[in-house]
């Protein structure tokens, strides 16, 4: 029997973990209070306890490499859903944690590369045609207002009662503007915006 040195309970020796270098042998808290004071420092140190543990996973896979493959693929065989879920959780933290960086650079490269980019784009509609169609049809009829809408506002212009004007009416860029609409059921009154600033609109 022994006395825990945290909780102050009389408790068996298996209770205890084995330590040499006390001189009866044993730790002087019990296993539990060992856990839950593990557990606080975890807590309070949380970043230092998994540099840690990253530093002592990369030390064991080095030193053991040709195990610790053989281990992992034994994992993955016997745990294969358990795996895909990670493999999904972890792509899913990295896709929103690079999101902002991919946006900024593809546009970046569509600003430097048009007519690189254009060339590519009527490539693929050349050879999608079919796809494209369809992926057209199906987006119109879930929204026939709008369908209805911009066909009238098409038609309008094509048959001269309206003028599309050479700017957006937000940002003032010199552009090809698109109609917005903020009510559909008036076809014809419209909005004159870039596509970033109908993009931005829509957002909201």
């Amino acid at each position: 029997m022994k006395f825990c040195t945290t909780c102050k309970v009389e408790k068996e020796l298996n209770e205890f973990r084995k330590n040499k270098w006390i001189k009866c042998g044993y730790d002087g808290a019990c296993k539990p209070c060992k856990s839950i004071e593990k557990k606080k420092w975890k807590d309070k140190n949380r970043e230092e306890y998994l540099a840690q543990q990253r530093e002592y996973a990369k030390n064991r896979y080095k030193e053991n490499t040709e195990i610790e493959r053989k281990r992992h693929k034994e994992w993955i065989a016997n745990n294969l859903e358990k795996y895909k879920q990670s493999c999904k959780k972890s792509a899913a933290k990295s896709f929103q944690k690079y999101k902002t960086q991919r946006t900024i650079k593809a546009r970046e490269y569509r600003e430097n590369n048009r007519e690189q980019v254009r060339e590519k784009q009527r490539e693929y509609k050349k050879n999608n045609y079919d796809k494209i169609k369809k992926s057209h049809y199906e987006y119109w009829s879930r929204y026939p207002e709008k369908y209805k809408a911009t066909r009238a506002v098409n038609n309008a212009i094509v048959q001269g009662k309206m003028i599309r004007p050479n700017q957006c009416s937000n940002c003032l860029i010199e552009c090809k503007p698109e109609g917005h609409h903020q009510d559909y059921n008036k076809p014809l009154e419209v909005i004159w915006l870039c596509i970033k600033c109908h993009n931005k609109e829509h957002g909201k």
